[in-house]
């Protein structure tokens, strides 16, 4: 067996055999070790009772689906003591107990999930390949509470009213506040917002370009550009900017005040501490924060994905 094709699998498991079909890759595998630790009294046994078949999605390769089928085993305890008498060998490092996909494959799901969203995750998972087909939706864990790393729902009412959907983290209109930001940020945003800004107001200025052009170039919408075109001739600005304007002089005069536009109704925005404090806590999502916002706030920001 090739090395190079052990070292896609998850560790821990010797490969007996490949199966390729015409729509996915089987790979037969065993595990190395003679002896396993019952989960109930810790006693370490090597009596075998008998043998079982598992199987466990895994990874694509090459944009086909792998199934892993395990030979597992059933030991005995050794211990006449233990309310077990028999207990199956744990996979910590390739499938949590009962699972039917590895570890690894659950986690890109979840990835992919928290990133997009349920029905486009779903769309991507599909494409690439990595569908866990089963009676579930290959993005259930993705609604549940305790596969996505909260162990418990917090009612409502519990919390203090606050919400979401307004103002993003690169203050260019209503945006959509991920989960990830729990986290913790991976660049300055505020950094990144102005250097798209300023591009924006170079592409107007020097390209003439349009309102949708600007939008498709700098990747964002095109209402998007326009408010910051007319926030920035609501501010005076001309162009080239001067070159000792910093980020934070630029944002500082753009989003005065809360960047309301002069004519513009201006909304009430959320309590972005609080938002972001209360994501930190389990069992809160980003459309329980919203659902709030928008039963103390009628006319607020809207909620999108």
């Amino acid at each position: 067996m090739s090395k190079r094709l052990l070292l896609l699998l998850p560790a821990g498991l010797l490969v007996q055999q490949v199966l390729p079909a015409s729509d996915d890759i089987i790979i037969a595998a065993t595990l190395p070790s003679e002896a396993a630790t019952c989960p109930a009294c810790g006693t370490s046994s090597r009596r075998v009772h008998s043998h079982y078949q598992r199987r466990l999605a895994d990874l694509p390769w090459q944009g086909r689906p792998v199934t892993l089928r395990l030979q597992a085993r059933r030991f005995r305890c050794l211990d006449p003591t233990c309310t077990r008498q028999t207990f199956a060998e744990r996979l910590p490092e390739v499938a949590a107990a009962g699972a039917r996909r590895t570890r690894r494959l659950g986690d890109l799901q979840r990835c992919v999930g928290l990133a997009l969203g349920d029905k486009a995750g779903a769309r991507l998972i599909e494409r690439l390949a990595c569908v866990f087909r089963s009676k579930s939706a290959p993005d259930s864990d993705l609604k549940s509470a305790v596969d996505s790393g909260m162990k418990s729902a917090i009612p409502i009412g519990s919390r203090h009213p606050c919400g979401v959907g307004g103002c993003s983290t690169a203050g260019l209109g209503p945006g959509l506040l991920s989960r990830w930001t729990r986290g913790g940020a991976r660049m300055p945003a505020e950094r990144v917002s102005m250097r798209r800004v300023r591009e924006i107001l170079r592409l107007k200025y020097e390209a003439c370009a349009s309102d949708r052009a600007i939008g498709l170039a700098v990747g964002v919408a095109r209402s998007t550009a326009r408010l910051c075109l007319d926030r920035a001739a609501a501010a005076g600005l001309t162009w080239p900017l001067p070159a000792t304007l910093t980020d934070g002089a630029l944002e500082a005069l753009l989003f005065a005040g809360g960047g309301a536009v002069a004519g513009q109704r201006r909304k009430a925005e959320p309590d972005w501490a609080v938002v972001h404090r209360e994501l930190r806590r389990p069992g809160v999502t980003l459309m329980l924060l919203w659902e709030e916002y928008r039963a103390s706030t009628p006319g607020g920001y809207q909620y999108s994905r």
